[in-house]
């Protein structure tokens, strides 16, 4: 006799063969992880579809496969993302158009915007190397620290001249 509960999470009817009870599975409408009940579980008379609303919840899900688990040891791990191109899966977004904009500030407006870009930029580049964070903005992050550096350097420059100009005038 198939175990028939529903899902925790979306409270989706989901009905699996009952060789199957004690086993994690994975609810096909959600992909929340859950613990397989036995039938002891259940007490009789649970409030579940008749008639009608039966039949058509007629498929059987089949627990969650290895293969879904990217870490053996940890079956709550989340499973790679097998999505289209576009999607990001579980990466960092970029930040490279913030980094950009900020090292133009830096450059042309307000200094202190610069040395952030140029510390912002290090550390998203470092993500980026790690596959943590979201490579497409990669360049405008590049452009951005190369500027946050120029940035820095030309006001180092300009108050080691302004400071000689105070000292020796």
């Amino acid at each position: 006799m198939p175990i028939e509960f529903n899902c925790s999470q979306c409270d989706s009817h989901l009905r699996i063969a009952d060789e199957h009870a004690g086993k994690k599975g994975r609810c096909p409408t959600c992909q929340s992880l859950f613990d397989i009940p036995s039938n002891q579980d259940f007490k009789v008379g649970s409030p579940f579809p008749t008639g009608s609303d039966a039949e058509r919840t007629q498929e059987y899900y089949q627990p969650a496969s290895k293969p879904d688990f990217p870490n053996e040891n940890n079956p709550y791990a989340t499973p790679t993302s097998t999505g289209h191109a576009g999607m990001r899966g579980r990466k960092a977004p970029h930040r490279g158009t913030q980094i950009f904009v900020f090292s133009i500030l830096g450059l042309f407006c307000c200094f202190p915007f610069g040395i952030i870009a140029w510390v912002m930029a290090n550390e998203d580049l470092a993500k980026m190397r790690r596959g943590t964070m979201d490579a497409s903005g990669k360049s405008f992050t590049q452009a951005g620290r190369v500027i946050g550096i120029v940035t820095v350097a030309l006001n180092g420059i300009s108050i080691i001249y302004n400071l000689l100009t105070f000292v020796f005038a």
